[in-house]
């Protein structure tokens, strides 16, 4: 892939707690960073349809982080 732009389209996508989910939003990833999360279309290399799918852009490892998260409350 490279330095490929990357979409994923039609996802649900969750930003954090402090934001509401995006329904059918996008992400599009230029040279492997994250450049826009929203509602919008882009052109890029690779077209991901994440339809059905949680998309949470920039989480790593989220089940351990929302498993700590829950139990520090």
């Amino acid at each position: 892939m490279g330095n490929e732009d990357i979409i994923i389209t039609n996802g649900r996508v969750w930003i954090s707690p402090d934001h509401d989910i995006i329904e059918n939003g996008s992400v599009l990833i230029r040279n492997g960073r994250i450049a826009r999360v929203g509602r919008f279309s882009a052109r890029a290399g690779t077209k991901i349809d994440a339809d059905g799918c949680l998309v949470m852009p920039g989480l790593i490892q989220g089940h351990i982080h929302q498993f700590a998260k829950i139990h520090s409350q």
